[in-house]
């Protein structure tokens, strides 16, 4: 089992995650390979049951979700790997006091994070890219952060620093 580090959250995972950061902390939850169903294909897409919240990927499989746990119930671990960190994270990360948001980020000179939020394809990356390679800003993320108060103070907990930029035609 491997620990990664996502947003300010820990888990373990018998599964490997290359995009998210190895870290020897200890977790705060743990991402278990359930049974592979498709028992909630007639159901909504999220939706809860008795204990958890269930992400619903019709045919393909579910996640379900509680505060410790994220069980992935799929037929096609690629297909875990590429929607992980997306809704099954943004629930736990509530679950645990953490604030998901959809966002480019970087940290300027000052130690100060600037958030670029906006609908897809209105330039956030591009912009963040550019503060990073020609301003020298770090990187925080290139699609997810998550923000929490520590100690009376607003926190970015960076997600993956990938930059995914279209080549242009």
């Amino acid at each position: 089992s491997m620990n990664y580090k996502y947003c300010g959250l820990t888990f373990s995972s018998d599964l490997e995650f290359p995009f998210f950061r190895e870290t020897y902390e200890s977790t705060v939850f743990s991402v278990k390979l359930g049974c592979q169903s498709s028992i909630y294909k007639n159901k909504p897409a999220v939706f809860m049951d008795e204990a958890s919240f269930i992400v619903n990927f019709g045919p393909e499989g579910f996640y379900r979700i509680t505060k410790d746990h994220i069980i992935c119930n799929f037929y096609d671990a690629e297909l875990i790997k590429a929607t992980l960190g997306n809704i099954p994270f943004a629930i736990v990360a509530i679950l645990n006091g953490f604030l998901p948001i959809h966002c480019s980020s970087v940290m300027r000179h000052d130690s100060s994070a600037v958030l670029f939020l906006g609908n897809k394809g209105q330039g956030k990356t591009t912009l963040a890219f550019y503060l990073n390679k020609y301003m020298g800003y770090d990187l925080l993320g290139d699609d997810v952060i998550t923000l929490s108060v520590v100690d009376g103070k607003n926190i970015v907990f960076p997600g993956v620093t990938k930059i995914k930029l279209w080549k242009k035609r």
